[in-house]
């Protein structure tokens, strides 16, 4: 004859109780009861469903055996334990017994699936802010770190790769200290304060370290400037060489002013003929 049985599930347990339980000894409950917590105890998960649905009511001995198994996930943070009793009585013996504090008491064993469900997704959530949180400060110490190249190193493709470095992780730690101080609480919640304190002095120095870089950065001197190579295929220019790129002369036109000769050619032609010879 059982009492219990135990079944283990993705993410939970299963205890359930049979009516079998109210014609066994005392003896014999505990011994059974006593393999069940050791059960729970091995497992993976402290999320417990126990199933109350079979009995017609409970005795003392079997709050008893509740409270064991309560207590057999203790030390889990995220342990949840949830009875489902659809039986009026056996609900109010586990609230005479304060176990309600304890446990949360549903109708059936659907109410009881869906509240370990809606537990494991609040876990799930609980446990990406504690790895955002715990993460992060590691992150804001790193780019903490790329500061010595920056300022201490003269190797410019060393501490330009340090800049660049620095100013991703510290920007990605500012931006996940803002998450955690949000979300969380606690001791969490001072480590993204800390975190952020860090990687906003980062971003700061690496950027003021910029900013006096490039304002000490020396001015081109014109006389140290080197005369540009001439294009292939031309021939540099030498001496008073004349400038191939200036307009050419246009040539004179044939309206310009007349020569000497043609002006007395003209002049001659205008003047009176005079005859020599015999008159006529």
């Amino acid at each position: 004859m059982a009492g219990f049985t135990f079944e283990e599930k993705r993410g939970h347990s299963v205890v359930r109780f049979l009516p079998d339980l109210l014609e066994m000894s005392w003896g014999d409950v505990e011994k059974e009861a006593a393999e069940i917590v050791e059960k729970i105890k091995s497992t993976e998960t402290a999320r417990l469903i126990i199933d109350l649905t079979g009995m017609e009511l409970i005795q003392s001995g079997l709050v008893a055996s509740l409270v064991r198994m309560w207590k057999a996930t203790d030390g889990w943070y995220d342990r949840k334990v949830v009875v489902a009793a659809d039986k009026d009585i056996v609900r109010e013996v586990i609230r005479s017994a304060g176990l309600l504090n304890l446990m949360t008491v549903v109708n059936s064993m659907d109410e009881a699936g869906a509240e370990i469900r809606i537990s494991t997704k609040e876990e799930v959530r609980h446990r990406e802010k504690r790895v955002v949180a715990w993460a992060v400060l590691p992150i804001a110490l790193f780019s903490a770190a790329t500061l010595y190249p920056v300022l201490f190193v003269d190797n410019p493709i060393i501490r330009k790769g340090a800049e660049t470095t620095g100013m991703l992780a510290a920007g990605f730690a500012c931006i996940a200290s803002i998450f955690s101080m949000v979300k969380d609480d606690g001791i969490r919640r001072g480590l993204g304060i800390l975190s952020m304190i860090i990687s906003v002095a980062v971003l700061g120095t690496i950027s003021a370290h910029r900013s006096e870089s490039e304002e000490e950065q020396p001015a081109p001197n014109p006389l140290l400037t080197l005369p540009k190579a001439p294009a292939p295929g031309t021939a540099p220019a030498i001496g008073n060489a004349p400038d191939k790129t200036a307009p050419k002369q246009a040539p004179p036109s044939r309206s310009s002013p007349a020569t000497p000769s043609s002006t007395n050619s003209e002049k001659s032609s205008d003047a009176p003929k005079i005859r020599l010879g015999p008159p006529d």
